[in-house]
């Protein structure tokens, strides 16, 4: 212990250290020679450098916006792919969702009348649009057909109706009325393909497997019509006309290019549609069309005020004679003002 004596002893004033170290007596002692140490090294007040930018922290809320835009572009292609795989249906991916309507040709063979089978032989295309709000529009060379759809379901009633159906009791079909007898009845349907390949509409009598329609996604074409020699037009008809009776309302657009539109409304809910080019010559009006095949009629006509006139010849039996003979029945329209 006494060895230990000179190196490190304590008392109660003050505490010493070995005399061969630098002693320190006070604690002012101690603050001077702290100051004098670090005096070369300590910066003067005002010379302080800018203290460095404290690294930014990053914002969670940041983190999140973006796994969130993350995760919404990832439902999003899902959906895309999703859609274009399975959009099958008349509409799109179902049936009754969609805002544009899909156009579905059917062709059948223009000789033989049954459904075509090679893509060279002549056929005469029927192009059906089912539209989002339940109507169907059927189109036949220069002529529409508007008619309506809904979907149903095989009912017990039509079960008992027909012992065929009992089976089927609650599958979906779709009804489709007032195309004036192109297509009018219930069908189950089935569709095939997606976006990447050709899609197809299958269409099968509930009553016989035999009345089937298959057609195919394409695109509308509509059919060209050609005029025969040269036009020659008549100011006086060019507007509306329009003629009604208790079976059919119908109206006559002449335009001063030759062209015109006829508009035709049935008591039987039927509505159609056709255009085609006029041209006038000798008090007689050729007007063509175009259904399987261009067609063109020529009628005798006549203009007075606000009337115009068409002569359809019509047969008709002669009291005195006893025989059938042709005569000219006027078709009076009226000028829509």
């Amino acid at each position: 212990m006494d060895e230990n004596k000179d190196v490190f002893s304590l008392d109660e004033e003050n505490t010493t250290i070995d005399p061969n170290l630098d002693t320190i007596d006070t604690e002012e002692a101690a603050e001077e020679l702290v100051q004098e140490e670090f005096a070369d090294e300590a910066p003067a007040m005002g010379e302080v450098d800018e203290l460095p930018a404290l690294p930014e922290k990053k914002s969670v809320l940041n983190r999140t916006i973006v796994v969130s835009a993350v995760i919404v572009g990832v439902v999003l292609l899902v959906a895309i792919v999703c859609r274009l795989f399975f959009a099958n249906g008349i509409l799109g991916a179902s049936f009754m969702q969609g805002k544009t309507a899909k156009t579905w040709l059917y062709s059948i063979d223009a000789t033989t009348g049954a459904a075509a089978t090679s893509d060279e032989a002549p056929t005469v295309d029927y192009y059906f649009d089912f539209e989002p709000n339940g109507k169907l529009k059927i189109h036949l060379g220069s002529f529409t057909y508007s008619g309506t759809y809904k979907l149903q379901r095989i009912s017990q009633k039509d079960a008992d109706e027909t012992s065929s159906l009992k089976d089927k009791i609650g599958e979906s079909v779709i009804n489709i009325e007032n195309t004036g007898g192109m297509i009018d009845g219930k069908f189950f349907y089935a569709t095939e393909g997606n976006a990447f390949s050709t899609q197809t509409l299958t269409l099968t009598n509930i009553y016989s497997d035999e009345v089937k329609l298959v057609m195919k996604q394409a695109e509308f074409k509509p059919a060209e019509i050609k005029r025969d020699g040269e036009f020659k037009g008549d100011d006086k008809i060019v507007g509306d006309w329009s003629y009604k009776n208790e079976m059919v309302s119908q109206t006559i657009s002449f335009k001063s290019d030759g062209s015109y539109t006829v508009k035709s409304s049935q008591a039987t809910g039927v509505v159609y549609s056709y255009n085609g080019l006029y041209s006038v010559s000798d008090g007689k009006i050729t007007m063509s069309y175009f259904d399987a095949t261009q067609q063109s009629l020529t009628l005798k006509y006549s203009v007075k005020d606000d009337k115009f006139n068409l002569y359809q010849q019509a047969q008709t039996l002669d009291s005195k004679t006893g025989k059938i003979k042709t005569v000219e029945q006027p078709l009076e329209f009226t000028k829509v003002k």
